[in-house]
């Protein structure tokens, strides 16, 4: 999971999820009272680095929930939002990849894990 972590902090968009929100310096007097539990891309990868997940589908909770909170906080039709929607389609694409190697396309249409 670490290597897929890494491949969104990597991505052209992770610039708005790889770091928590600062609702000071962005002028989001509002955040903490819309997002109850802030996430982060690096946190992730930390928390990984570390052995504090017990499984994949914790790790992906956590990463479900960056780009939840993104969308929730500044709208499905926002650019963040539409950020996140795609990083979130990033995200299970290489997770489905990751837990079905071997498929090819078609296989994978028909295996594919919804995260």
């Amino acid at each position: 999971m670490l290597p897929l972590v890494t491949s969104l902090i990597d991505h052209e968009f992770a610039w708005v999820f790889k770091d928590p929100v600062d609702p000071i310096e962005l002028g989001l007097p509002d955040y903490f009272e819309v997002i109850k539990t802030p996430m982060d891309l690096n946190l992730i990868k930390k928390q990984l680095e570390v052995h504090q997940y017990d499984n994949f589908d914790d790790v992906c909770r956590d990463v479900r929930l960056v780009f939840e909170n993104a969308i929730l906080y500044n709208g499905e039709d926002s650019d963040v939002g539409d950020m996140a929607l795609r990083m979130l389609d990033f995200f299970k694409e290489g997770y489905n990849k990751l837990m079905n190697p071997t498929s090819d396309g078609a296989d994978m249409a028909q295996n594919q894990v919804q995260v």
